[in-house]
């Protein structure tokens, strides 16, 4: 099952659901942590015995929502020479997915967001002068929407993270709406069907 990271962000191979981090900060936690297993390292060992009982298990529903790790939080779209940059179509994109598909959205909830990202920078596109304030209009609009999704359990707070934290780089430059409708198209695109 693949997993993003809690600790690093990175993209990871997870030999069970209640796995949360990598081997890499797994191993790294183990190596500093000089007074015994640290409780993040512990995740690997506790999980190796197969004769646990099933009620040990945390329920699906109950555990804790998981946010946006910072690696995944860029703090801009575009390279030094002015393209947008790859981690947008790649890295980001994919692990940013991961997380979504690990907190079980679907890809038409996180759609009906894109699709209205899409549609405000289409609107400024026509005339980016006139219109950038409209279209940033329309993507403010998507924060509280988002907020109250979460309220509803039918988006996560991964979700909202993202949305908060992409909708504030994008407010500081005009250039920036065109980076987060990219991202935000690439993670739909890496989103389980």
């Amino acid at each position: 099952m693949k997993k993003v990271c809690t600790q690093c962000g990175k993209p990871f191979h997870a030999f069970k659901p209640e796995f949360e981090i990598c081997p890499d900060c797994n191993r790294k936690n183990k190596n500093t942590d000089k007074g015994g297993a640290s409780k993040v390292s512990e995740q690997y060992s506790s999980h190796s015995s197969r004769g646990r009982e099933s009620h040990n298990n945390p329920r699906r529903d109950s555990r804790e929502q998981q946010g946006l790790p910072k690696p995944l939080k860029l703090d801009q779209f575009f390279s030094s020479s002015g393209a947008v940059r790859r981690e947008i179509y790649m890295e980001t994109a994919e692990g940013i997915a991961q997380i979504f598909n690990q907190e079980q959205l679907t890809t038409a909830s996180v759609r009906r967001f894109f699709e209205s990202v899409r549609a405000a920078y289409e609107r400024f596109t026509d005339d980016p002068n006139k219109n950038y304030e409209k279209a940033m209009e329309s993507i403010y609009r998507l924060l509280p929407i988002a907020e109250k999704s979460e309220e509803r359990d039918i988006t996560k707070r991964c979700f909202t993270e993202f949305m908060k934290h992409y909708i504030d780089l994008t407010s500081k430059d005009k250039k920036n709406l065109k980076g987060f409708k990219e991202l935000f198209m690439s993670v739909v695109g890496y989103m389980k069907k």
